[in-house]
């Protein structure tokens, strides 16, 4: 299982995406949303077509925070059901370590176990 996610958001304007972005990354949940504004979506929605303007959210997170991630934008999200879809990511080392720094741990993250050998004091004689 990928340790971190993309998690994809559409959010029916600036002011909800906003509200969904700084409780994100105010609660560490994100180490970063990317907002893409000028999205077209047309949809089915009860019976019907529907079609509008909407701000795709592109956020970057711990797959172990899936579950408060979901939570918090569902809180803050204006629809009655809100798009929330993860794809699992792999990518470079040094950007999905930027990510882990960057976002808080979960209890449902297992901790690393440190190697014997690296929590050793290293120093030079």
């Amino acid at each position: 299982m990928a340790q971190y996610e993309i998690c994809i958001v559409s959010a029916g304007d600036r002011a909800v995406a906003k509200k969904i972005t700084e409780a994100l990354m105010n609660e560490q949940l994100a180490a970063c949303v990317s907002a893409i504004e000028g999205m077209k979506s047309i949809f089915r929605w009860k019976g019907k077509m529907e079609e509008a303007d909407e701000v795709l959210l592109i956020i970057k997170t711990r797959a172990s925070l899936r579950e408060e991630v979901m939570q918090c934008v569902k809180k803050n999200h204006n629809y009655e059901i809100p798009e929330i879809l993860f794809i699992p990511v792999e990518g470079s080392r040094e950007y999905l370590d930027w990510i882990g720094a960057n976002t808080r741990f979960s209890m449902a993250e297992p901790e690393k176990q440190e190697d014997s050998s690296d929590s050793e004091d290293k120093t030079e004689n």
